[in-house]
């Protein structure tokens, strides 16, 4: 605004050059400049002054509108006696200028007013008292009931103007307080969650290993199929809380990031070991790729952790075929893809899959295919590695997970 107002005191004074003495038209214009300077500094100043009650702040920025009107006003002295096209060009700024007020005020009626009187009141001066013999009475009359009604319009204007700004803050304050609410929310059940899944766990280990004493025993085949079915059970359990336990700690952001130096080639490799069973069993090949330059300096928890889930991913969803690992590295990232050959992701549900407890083709929630956490997990760990990453994939022709870490992290001092 200050910008547009020198603008406009430039333009009032290009106008009144030649029509009126230099001496009023300089201590006008050094009047409304320096109003100009006057009015930005306090207001830009206002917002922080605290101590000040929200009343008397308004108070203030109506007086400063006023003021500014009445400066601004002062001016149409100066144009009593131009020519017609001065006063069309004086009214066309002025009614810009009050046109614009029903924004820059937000429809505040105090500051509105305090500006649009004052200076709608110069524009019916301008035209009231003209000397110019071309002006019957009808005309200025007609004028005037112009400016009158245009006033009425803008008054209006600003009435719901004023009100849509109060609606805003209602509904800016509504949102924050549902925001607030989901958050805490989102709070007690990372909480619960965490609480829940730490205090299952211990009778859990005690439950697998009772188990895994019952299957050592001589039993009956009967019995021996109900401990060996016990067992696997009590295994996706374990599992099932483990994910819980993770994702818990994920929401809350207490899993620390702590970067040590290791063998590439020999962690991934030792992941495989443990999945060579479960891919034994469907027929399926395992095989790995080794990076030429095996060192990685990351959190080696987490980083096993997403190849774990992958791994164990395509193996469940795999039915025939392989599953292959490639590392690959170069001065400053590490690339680890997991391709099978299983049945592969439709590309509108693609985006899908990151989402928590999302299973794809397992709408019975069948507890042998997981909860749907491993892929949320896996993304949130990548992104505690500053990682990325993505994903290629095509229905009947498998899928191709493609993680991408920093090679070396900074190591904690």
């Amino acid at each position: 605004m200050p910008l547009i107002m020198t603008v406009v005191v430039v333009l009032m004074v290009e106008f009144t050059v030649g029509s009126a003495p230099i001496w009023q038209i300089a201590l006008w214009a050094s009047a409304a400049l320096f109003m100009q300077i006057l009015r930005s500094t306090i207001l830009y100043k206002l917002p922080t002054q605290t101590h000040k009650t929200t009343e008397e702040r308004l108070r203030i920025a109506a007086r400063l509108s006023l003021a500014n009107g009445i400066v601004l006003a002062c001016c149409a002295f100066l144009f009593g006696e131009l020519d017609a096209t001065a006063r069309s060009a004086f009214s066309c700024i002025m009614v810009g200028l009050v046109a614009g007020t029903v924004a820059t005020s937000h429809g505040y009626r105090p500051i509105f007013m305090g500006f649009v009187v004052p200076v709608l009141g110069s524009v019916m001066f301008v035209w009231a008292f003209a000397s110019d013999e071309s002006l019957t009475p009808v005309k200025i009359g007609a004028i005037l009931f112009l400016i009158l009604a245009l006033g009425g319009v803008l008054f209006a204007s600003a009435k719901d103007v004023y009100n849509s700004f109060v609606e805003s803050f209602e509904l800016t304050g509504q949102m924050e307080a549902a925001l607030e609410a989901e958050q805490s929310a989102n709070a007690a059940k990372t909480r619960f969650l965490a609480a829940a899944s730490h205090d299952l766990r211990q009778p859990l280990h005690t439950l697998s290993m009772l188990s895994a004493a019952l299957t050592q025993s001589k039993l009956d085949d009967r019995s021996s199929k109900i401990a060996h079915r016990m067992s696997i059970t009590m295994e996706d359990l374990s599992s099932e809380l483990d994910s819980l336990l993770d994702i818990s700690k994920l929401d809350a952001s207490v899993i620390p990031v702590n970067p040590t130096e290791f063998n590439i080639n020999t962690s991934i490799t030792r992941l495989i070991g443990e999945y060579e069973e479960s891919a034994k069993k469907k027929g399926l090949s395992l095989s790995y790729e080794n990076a030429a330059d095996n060192t990685l300096t990351t959190d080696k928890f987490l980083f096993e952790r997403i190849v774990r889930n992958l791994l164990d991913n395509a193996i469940k969803y795999t039915e025939s075929g392989s599953v292959s690992i490639k590392a690959s590295k170069t001065s400053d990232l590490l690339t680890v893809s997991v391709k099978d050959t299983g049945i592969g992701i439709p590309f509108d549900e693609q985006d899908n899959i990151w989402e928590e407890f999302y299973q794809l083709r397992n709408i019975e929630r069948d507890r042998q295919k997981g909860l749907g956490l491993g892929l949320s997990i896996v993304t949130r760990l990548t992104e505690l590695l500053d990682g990325k990453i993505s994903i290629n994939s095509a229905v009947g022709k498998g899928t191709e997970f493609i993680v991408s870490v920093p090679a070396v992290s900074q190591l904690p001092v």
